[in-house]
């Protein structure tokens, strides 16, 4: 799963309620299957394994999980939803109450989907719809995601940068967005400044062309491969989008110089969505992500990156 659900309308929703609970609360983060996932409670059911991705704008519920609990049953809409790969309609349910880490919001839009074609293993994911309204640390080499009701969990020894657009449009509220630089391969003397969508759903970091552009990259240079399956969500067709592969030199972000990695170069339609699709703009993973702790306040004001 590159981006589950980049961008939706249920993101332009009232902000669901919160249920009043202890400040601060903390629940295990795996990653199974290269996505962070940690026990969710819908209604106060049994325990699910929901993917939490700071770049969905929308929770997600699977399709046989929402029939089970009996959602589909209280009224359904359909809206049309924007993911990494493009535009799809797709069912919305009422959800009561979600509960992460012992934190729980009333009245969620939850959409309804197949995931097995998105993450499979995984019953939902819970989006930045419900992240934005805490404080949350992601401290993926220890396993633990913490929920804070002020500002930001406390966290010593961190390097912070503000949101890199500020006045972003109001469905984009929780999208964390950082300005960094990139660094071209060892045969290359090339940097290049971007845009990065804080994205913990997506398994590996994507850049698009003009940010590989400005690299000196083009789709014939030897330095790059196409990727036989393209890049695929939910509403690719069976070939996905066309995507090459390329590795970077490094990054530098708030405090940390990521080492060298592989990534993916694509025009996903999320760049578009996410109105980054005219300038270097790249999609940070997990494969980044879970290399530092870090936080991202409520609001998504800012991001910090805690010290190795």
């Amino acid at each position: 799963m590159t981006l589950a659900v980049a961008i939706s309308v249920v993101a332009f929703s009232p902000a669901p309620a919160e249920q009043k609970g202890p400040a601060i609360q903390s629940t295990p983060l795996t990653m199974p299957r290269r996505h962070p996932m940690a026990d969710v409670l819908l209604n106060g059911n049994v325990p699910l394994r929901f993917v939490v991705d700071t770049a969905a704008g929308a929770t997600v519920v699977d399709r046989n999980i929402a029939e089970s609990l009996g959602l589909m049953s209280g009224g359904m809409r359909q809206e049309e939803v924007h993911g990494a790969n493009g535009s799809a309609s797709h069912n919305l349910v009422k959800v009561n109450r979600v509960t992460l880490a012992g934190m729980s919001r009333e009245n969620v839009d939850a959409v309804i989907v197949d995931m097995e074609r998105v993450a499979p293993g995984a019953d939902g994911i819970i989006g930045n719809d419900v992240l934005r309204h805490y404080g949350v640390l992601f401290d993926m080499p220890n396993q633990k995601l913490v929920l804070s009701s002020m500002e930001e969990p406390a966290a010593t020894a961190k390097e912070c940068a503000p949101n890199a657009r500020p006045g972003r449009m109001p469905g984009m509220a929780g999208f964390a967005l950082l300005d960094g630089e990139l660094i071209g391969d060892a045969g290359s003397s090339g940097k290049a400044s971007a845009t990065m969508i804080v994205d913990t759903g997506a398994a590996q970091t994507v850049l698009n062309w003009h940010a590989a552009r400005a690299l000196g990259l083009t789709p014939q240079d030897p330095r790059v491969r196409k990727r036989e399956n393209g890049t695929r969500g939910l509403a690719a067709g069976a070939a996905g989008i066309e995507t090459y592969l390329y590795t970077l030199g490094g990054m530098r972000l708030p405090g940390w110089t990521v080492p060298p990695l592989e990534v993916r170069i694509a025009d996903l339609p999320v760049f578009k969505a996410t109105q980054l699709d005219a300038e270097p703009a790249i999609i940070l993973g997990a494969d980044v992500l879970k290399q530092r702790a870090f936080t991202i306040s409520r609001g998504a004001g800012r991001t910090c990156f805690l010290a190795a």
